[in-house]
C-alpha cells in the first residue's frame, strides 16, 4: 500500500495520531521533523492529515483510548503502512530509540 486512499476514516485518524505521537515522544519537535512529516504525508497522498489529526486529538484523551483505537486496526496492510511509516520517520530524523521504539514495538507486538 503506497498511499492512504485505501484506509478508512478510523485508520486515517489513528495513523495521524501515531505520527504525531512519535514526533512528540521526545518532548520537542524540530523543524526537520516537521519537514520530514510533510514529505511523508505528500508521498502517501495524505492531504487531509491535519483534519484527521484534529479528529484524533478530539477523540483520544488518554493512553488507554490510544491503545483501544490501535486494537481496532486489523487490516495487515494498514498495520504495515503505519509501522513502516513510523520507522521511516524515526530513522530519518535520528529520533532516539527510547519511547519511540517502545511505541513501535508495542504496536508490532499487538498486531503480530
Amino acid at each position: 500500500m503506497e498511499n492512504v486512499n485505501l484506509l478508512d476514516q478510523k485508520e486515517k485518524v489513528f495513523f495521524a495520531g501515531c505520527l504525531k505521537s512519535l514526533l512528540l515522544s521526545d518532548g520537542k519537535i524540530e523543524d526537520s521533523e516537521v519537514s520530514d512529516l510533510h514529505e511523508l504525508t505528500e508521498k502517501l497522498y495524505f492531504d487531509s492529515f491535519d483534519s484527521y489529526l484534529e479528529t484524533f486529538e478530539e477523540r483520544v484523551k488518554t493512553i488507554e483510548t490510544f491503545w483501544e483505537m490501535a486494537e481496532k486496526i486489523t487490516d495487515n496492510e494498514v498495520q504495515d503502512l503505519i509501522i513502516t511509516s513510523l520507522h521511516e520517520i524515526m530513522l530519518k530524523d535520528h529520533i532516539p530509540d527510547t519511547q519511540n521504539g517502545k511505541l513501535i514495538e508495542k504496536l508490532e507486538h499487538m498486531w503480530a
